[in-house]
């Protein structure tokens, strides 16, 4: 579904989906782990959830999950 991420990338996306109840799951960890930059993990989602999940992603790179600058989480 998505390549070329670094390992951080690829666990957020993989967060982002799964919170939207789409099954995913983050690929190519050995090589991304042990030689960092050199290899890039990917995030893999089944074929019948490809079109949501690019929905998905473009939600997010255009911004419509970020919090507004007067967001208070409640917490303390």
């Amino acid at each position: 579904m998505v390549r070329d991420l670094n390992m951080a990338e690829a666990d957020l996306y993989r967060m982002l989906l799964e919170a939207a109840g789409i099954p995913a799951e983050v690929g190519d960890t050995n090589f991304a782990r042990a030689y960092g930059t050199m290899y890039a993990a990917s995030v893999k989602v089944p074929e019948a959830f490809v079109a949501e999940a690019g929905r998905i992603f473009a939600a997010f790179k255009h911004g419509d999950f970020a919090l507004d600058d007067d967001f208070e989480s409640g917490g303390e």
